[in-house]
């Protein structure tokens, strides 16, 4: 029988592997456990072929189903059914080989994964599938890591608001727990929900949060904007239960409770319900530009849709002239720059990063800070002369509410970093595409959940896609580029990374020179939140200045980020380096 030190400290060896940590005498000790324990290399084994199998049977399997990991809660679970089927993850056929598999991907991967000694890294070589594929850290930071419970919904827009006086008013960014009711006398309210729903409430409305899926209210008017991912959305009234499937729709309720549900795209399905909240009718379908009044349990007339009865978007817009001359907006997702559409508290810590929405963009995927010592610092002049966004390299990140990642990505930050006071050993994240509630499914076809951070080497930032596996402490890393030197401290950056499944192809870009490139396997939609400035589940964060990111649900291709990169350099008065071609590894 093992102690349960020595089985701690072989994981410890293990998880040191993947730091790049080991001396050589531990990489000895390593080996040779694993030579002389059955156990331990049975083990080894497993993880080499789990891991193998990730990084290459999927490779050129680019299909997806783009509702295949969203999970919503539904009543009328009888009366309604939107899941969808999914084919199996695992095919039968590679159990039966697992033990032949294992065998070879060791004999394969030996060279990188055990049987490689600790050496200086080649500054000039690129990350690969093969050190990409590492078991997951567990060790010096499990005491850190803080457990958050996402909110249902957050307050993110606000106009001319008026709050009854039954409960401290909300404010701009505020999380909203489920069980909160908002009591809106006069104004207009934007709620973003977890699942990706947005609401905007007209004063006067009495509305009750329930969870990230569902609400109620008692009287008022709403309109409300359900992407595909939040197919199942209920509204609850005094006389009917309105589910959305991935629309467009408005709500009003009078001060009877007499219900009218107003169709501007898309479809839902309403039920008349009795005083119990049960339905007395089968469901109604409405469709675009249909409408229909309920009351007393029973739908009374259907009509046309009168969608200049209510207010459909309160987002800040910048009109045509003041837009900047962004080269490429298709499939723009978000767009940050410090130098418009930043709300500030009073001492210019950052509320609300609002997102600038043009061409595809038209969705507002505001990043937020509630918490006011967590808030970054606006400066005026922080890189080539244009405003930026501080992070102090202890307390400061942002957050944005949940939206969705396709499996191709295109990122773009500018940004210069400094050396933190108090300096923490890895994970210095620019940002993070899975925050709280971190519960993107751990399927081998997971594999967008994309950082960007420093590691270990301070100033030599790397981009990859994490790929999480059922298997406790276990992961691989795909589509990994790092920058081929470190970067100074106050050197301003214009960093590019793309990622494309359709050409197995991942590659960054640092000033408009090409860092490398790697593999790119294919990967499936998800809904999450992106953190800006730190690691989601450990206190560890990025010290410096960010002007400017934008993220594309698309792989642009190298023409067109070099167009990106050149508006981006010329703006912040960064140097670029011409780039070119580089050898697919």
């Amino acid at each position: 029988m093992k102690s349960d030190d020595a089985a701690g400290n072989f994981e410890d060896l293990v998880d040191r592997t993947a730091d790049e940590s080991l001396s050589a005498e531990e990489f000895r000790a390593l080996e040779q456990d694993i030579l002389e324990d059955p156990e331990k290399r049975k083990a080894y084994l497993k993880m080499a072929w789990l891991c193998g199998e990730l990084s290459w049977s999927l490779r050129d399997d680019a299909s997806f189903d783009p509702l295949a990991n969203v999970q919503a809660e539904h009543s009328f679970e009888d009366k309604l059914e939107l899941r969808r089927s999914r084919p199996a993850a695992w095919n039968s056929a590679i159990s039966a080989f697992a033990g032949a598999a294992a065998v070879v991907i060791l004999l394969y991967l030996g060279g990188f994964l055990k049987l490689t000694p600790p050496q200086v890294a080649d500054a000039t070589s690129n990350q690969t599938a093969a050190d990409n594929v590492k078991p997951s850290k567990s060790r010096s930071n499990a005491k850190r890591r803080e457990k958050t419970t996402p909110p249902a919904a957050t307050l993110t827009g606000l106009v001319d608001c008026h709050w009854g006086d039954s409960v401290a008013p909300p404010t701009y960014g505020e999380p909203l727990d489920p069980g909160r009711r908002l009591d809106l006398r006069s104004g207009l309210a934007k709620l973003t929900f977890e699942s990706g729903a947005q609401l905007i409430l007209q004063g006067p409305s009495n509305f009750l949060v329930e969870s990230s899926m569902d609400g109620s209210m008692d009287t008022g008017k709403l309109s409300a904007v359900v992407p595909v991912q939040a197919h199942g959305f209920k509204v609850s009234t005094p006389t009917a239960k309105v589910v959305d499937l991935g629309t467009e729709f408005g709500l009003e309720v009078d001060d009877r409770g007499d219900t009218e549900v107003h169709v501007f795209d898309g479809e839902v399905l309403t039920w008349p319900v009795d005083a119990k909240g049960e339905p007395t009718e089968e469901a109604l379908s409405l469709l675009k530009d249909e409408a229909a009044l309920i009351r007393h349990g029973q739908t009374l007339e259907q009509s046309s849709a009168k969608a200049h009865h209510f207010v459909r978007d309160i987002s800040a817009r910048l009109d045509e002239a003041s837009l900047p001359p962004l080269p490429i907006v298709e499939k723009l997702q978000v767009w940050w720059a410090a130098d418009v559409l930043v709300k500030k508290d009073p001492v210019d810590r950052v509320i609300a990063w609002r997102d600038i929405l043009v061409g595809d963009n038209q969705s507002d995927e505001d990043a937020w800070q509630p918490d006011e010592e967590s808030r970054p610092l606006w400066v005026e002049d922080a890189i080539g002369g244009q405003p930026g966004l501080r992070f102090d390299g202890s307390r400061n990140f942002m957050i944005t509410t949940p939206f969705m990642t396709t499996p191709e990505q295109t990122v773009f930050i500018v940004f210069q970093r400094k050396d933190a006071e108090t300096r923490v050993e890895t994970k210095r994240q620019l940002i993070y595409y899975n925050g709280p509630p971190f519960d993107i499914p751990r399927t081998r076809r997971t594999f967008s959940i994309l950082q960007i951070d420093d590691g270990r080497e301070q100033g030599r930032y790397r981009a990859f896609c994490y790929a999480g596996l059922d298997q406790p402490r276990m992961h691989a890393k795909v589509g990994g580029v790092q920058m081929k030197t470190a970067i100074a401290e106050n050197e301003p950056i214009v960093l590019a990374y793309v990622y494309d499944p359709a050409a197995n192809r991942a590659e960054m870009w640092v000033n408009n020179k090409s860092q490398g490139t790697s593999n790119a396997p294919a990967c499936e939609p998800f809904v999450s939140r992106k953190i800006v400035g730190r690691h989601p589940l450990e206190f560890t964060h990025f010290c410096g200045d960010i002007g400017e990111m934008l993220i594309y649900n698309s792989a642009l291709a190298p023409e067109d980020v070099a167009q990106v990169n050149a508006y981006l350099g010329d703006k912040y008065s960064v140097p670029l380096i011409p780039s070119e071609p580089a050898n697919v590894d």
